[in-house]
């Protein structure tokens, strides 16, 4: 069977790919609240959320989200770029 955070995750992408990128950041924070969700599902939940967030322009919002995607050892180098140019728009 599917596991619920790669149902979720699966559907925060497919929202990503489609631009509806309010929806890809609501579902992607949803993986994280999964009681037995992997951390790889968690880092890959972070990234699409940050990168939906900062995306719709919002960077203060975005600069948390890519500081917590730093724990993934996957998404560290990728977290870090988007989050030091999230926090340079952000001011």
């Amino acid at each position: 069977g599917v596991s619920l955070e790669r149902l979720l995750l699966a559907a925060a992408n497919a929202h990503f790919q489609t631009q509806n990128f309010p929806r890809a950041a609501e579902l992607a924070q949803l993986v994280e609240k999964v009681p037995s969700v992997g951390a790889q599902f968690v880092g890959e939940a972070r990234m699409i959320q940050g990168l939906s967030l900062a995306l719709q322009q919002k960077f203060a919002e975005a600069v948390p989200v890519f500081k917590a995607a730093e724990e993934s050892v996957t998404f560290r180098d990728k977290a870090l770029l988007y989050g030091a140019m999230s926090a340079a728009q952000a001011g």
